[in-house]
């Protein structure tokens, strides 16, 4: 993929202009569609815009508008909702809510599913790349990497119909950049791709710059790369502070930039992360494909030195974590269980470790993450 992406959408954002003009008064679901586009229009173009979408009025008005005219007429791949909690994200029910807010990864595979065979039969390929691509990302997300494999190539052969300045094809590079982190391989090329967009993209397009600057942080500290690495957090970090826990992708955001000092043992930001984690993330409890805030949790208080809260908050995120079928999560979480006890290296913590190597390194190569599989050899030892 040789396309960059174009966040900001003026042309369309000319006509939502025109539309509210002729809606008037009305508020009803033509006016909440119009006026997300319009809320996009002003963050997008706010020079002080932290790279995502920030709570107002409008926003909630606009979230009202859904409840009340339930999930059909509203459901879009670009609406996020401001909804309060993981329960209200259920009960709209749509597949954007369902997966990316209440982390219901079964529940959502089958509506996008349906959309997508739709969008097919019209022909309308880019909302299909858009689709496929979510699908692939739930499909790494339970650990079924060929279906999310073949999903994602599929996306790609009907990107091949589009225009490069389309928007799916950063959906596709999202269901790229998830399977390689489910896999622990081939974050490269993608890490190459973000530092062009970011080096060419224009003033307006901050919207949803935050989510980029996230995964490129991780994968900096993936492949050992601290110093730009860190320097790309303070990019994340306005966004983790301004934004609200139901803002798009904000779940993955946090989740990233704590896995980033996690994997680099450093303590940059911990307090601001855990603040605004516990208060957006842990509290409404909105949870998102690859990614836990009670598994967030426990690797703050891991690198603090609270490793008693730690085992406390690792033992809870597998519990989430088998309930929501996340398979590579949770064997990543016995991974960092060891892990964390092979950092501290006190007396029986060996011993302590060997058990949790072993399920994550089953799980591992059960799914086929061989990068983490590579990683536990590397950083656990031998076992017992």
């Amino acid at each position: 993929m040789t396309a960059l992406v174009s966040y900001a959408r003026p042309l369309a954002w000319r006509l939502v202009e025109q539309g509210l003009r002729h809606i008037g008064g009305r508020r009803d679901r033509v006016w909440a569609r119009r006026a997300y586009e319009e809320a996009q229009r002003r963050e997008a173009e706010d020079q002080e815009n932290p790279g995502s979408p920030l709570d107002s009025p409008l926003q909630r008005e606009i979230a009202v508008i859904a409840l009340r005219e339930g999930s059909s007429p509203l459901e879009d791949p670009f609406i996020a909702l401001a909804l309060v909690s993981r329960k209200e994200a259920l009960q709209y029910g749509s597949a954007q809510t369902l997966a990316f807010q209440a982390g219901d990864l079964r529940g959502a595979l089958p509506l996008w599913s349906e959309r997508t065979e739709r969008a097919l039969a019209r022909g309308e390929f880019a909302l299909a790349v858009r689709q496929l691509a979510y699908i692939a990302r739930l499909h790494a997300a339970l650990g079924e990497l060929e279906a999310a494999q073949e999903c994602t190539e599929c996306a790609s052969r009907l990107a091949g119909r589009l225009s490069e300045g389309s928007y799916a094809y950063f959906n596709l590079a999202a269901a790229r950049a998830d399977l390689a982190l489910v896999r622990g391989a081939g974050l490269e090329p993608l890490l190459s791709l973000g530092e062009s967009f970011l080096a060419r993209a224009a003033p307006d397009q901050a919207y949803g710059r935050a989510d980029l600057w996230a995964y490129m942080a991780y994968g900096y500290a993936w492949a050992g790369r601290v110093g730009p690495a860190l320097e790309a957090l303070p990019h994340v970090v306005p966004a983790v502070e301004r934004a609200p826990g139901w803002a798009n992708n904000y779940t993955r955001v946090i989740h990233l930039a704590v896995e980033t000092l996690w994997l680099l043992e450093r303590f940059n930001h911990l307090d601001l992360l855990e603040h605004n984690l516990r208060e957006k993330t842990l509290a409404p409890d909105f949870r998102y494909p690859h990614a836990d805030a009670r598994l967030s949790l426990a690797r703050i208080c891991a690198l603090q030195g609270r490793h008693d809260e730690a085992v406390e908050w690792f033992a809870k995120a597998r519990e989430v974590l088998e309930e929501q079928g996340a398979r590579p999560l949770r064997a990543i979480t016995h991974y960092d269980e060891a892990l964390m006890y092979v950092r501290r290296n006190a007396p029986g913590d060996r011993d302590r470790a060997a058990p949790l190597r072993e399920q994550a390194l089953a799980g591992f190569r059960g799914i086929g993450m061989p990068g983490w599989q590579q990683r536990a050899l590397d950083h656990l030892g031998s076992g017992r």
